[in-house]
């Protein structure tokens, strides 16, 4: 596998391994990337990784790597390090008591932007669940660029006890929660992110209404905090739709490129009912195709349940607020 101080990344590395795994090294820790670069696009999209499960799928993998055919822009796919050779699902990349991995991974996606000669509004952060806190992290990190997220967490510690007890327990063992809240409080919250770095994103924000768990612990709360701090709401696009049968789970690989495709080329974003295929109710694939076919490191399996996915009585028409 190449490999590549971060320093040192060119285009001549990122065109040579093009559609290939690499290791960038950052401050001396080995990061896992995978690129597909559209020689005529002057847009990037960074994919993040959700949750994973080790039963099917070792990490790095690199989630949605296996759309890139359908892709017309160019696309750097990340892992995240915080959950490698351990029995961890899910990391949001956290990193480790003396490192915020997902700072190592904006350096990353910075450079790989700079290099490529793409402007800072024209990279785009998309994830969904985890991975869209993640996205939501790397376009506070990198002022100008947008976050594309579905069903994010905007805060670790409003989401499952038991999958961010596990993460503290082996990323900060020793300390007390307590103690991890209030020392690495920017790790863990997208708001205390955003007073860090002094950036509120651009974000199209994707919600199911019908995952009341999302709805309540953190699209709803993070509007509020938004409010009270006075921050600049007008970039953040709410975007509400209603699928009853995905619930937490991302819309289908064709409408989540559809809605992809229509932000990163802005067609059409005028209409209020310009996302309302997503409320289109498809049953959910029995195969799973957000990530590659890459397995390399062996991890112990783990079950962490996803967010609280329950339904509205009435059907209510989709919107788009700001």
């Amino acid at each position: 596998m190449a490999s590549i101080d971060v320093k040192e990344l060119n285009r001549s590395f990122l065109e040579e391994n093009n559609n290939q795994r690499v290791v960038i090294k950052s401050e001396g820790l080995n990061f896992y990337i995978k690129f597909a670069l559209k020689e005529t696009s002057d847009k990037l999209v960074v994919f993040s990784n959700g949750a994973i499960n080790p039963s099917k799928k070792k990490p790095p993998l690199f989630m949605r790597s296996n759309w890139v055919e359908d892709m017309t822009y160019s696309a750097v796919f990340i892992d995240d390090k915080t959950i490698h050779n351990s029995p961890l699902r899910i990391g949001w990349g956290v990193g480790n008591k003396n490192r915020h991995y997902l700072i190592d991974y904006s350096i990353i996606a910075k450079k790989i932007s700079h290099v490529l000669g793409i402007k800072d509004e024209n990279v785009y952060y998309f994830g969904s669940s985890a991975g869209g806190f993640m996205a939501l992290g790397l376009a506070t990190f990198h002022k100008n660029a947008t976050a594309i997220v579905n069903n994010p967490q905007t805060d670790v510690m409003k989401y499952e006890r038991s999958a961010y007890i596990k993460l503290f327990e082996r990323v900060f063992k020793g300390i007390d929660i307590s103690t991890i809240q209030d020392i690495y409080k920017e790790r863990l919250s997208i708001i205390e992110m955003i007073k860090q770095f002094q950036n509120v994103p651009k974000v199209y924000y994707f919600q199911n209404r019908f995952c009341e768990g999302d709805m309540k612990y953190h699209l709803s709360p993070f509007e509020k905090q938004l409010e009270e701090l006075n921050l600049d709401k007008d970039v953040m696009n709410i975007i509400i739709y209603e699928d009853e049968i995905r619930g937490h789970n991302p819309p289908t690989k064709e409408n989540t490129l559809k809605y992809i495709d229509m932000i990163v080329y802005e067609k059409g974003l005028e209409a209020d009912d310009a996302f309302l295929f997503l409320n289109e109710y498809k049953p959910v694939e029995e195969t799973n195709d957000l990530v590659d076919d890459v397995v390399v490191h062996q991890v112990d399996r783990e079950v962490v349940s996803s967010s609280g996915d329950n339904g509205f009585l009435s059907w209510v028409k989709g919107l788009l607020r700001k």
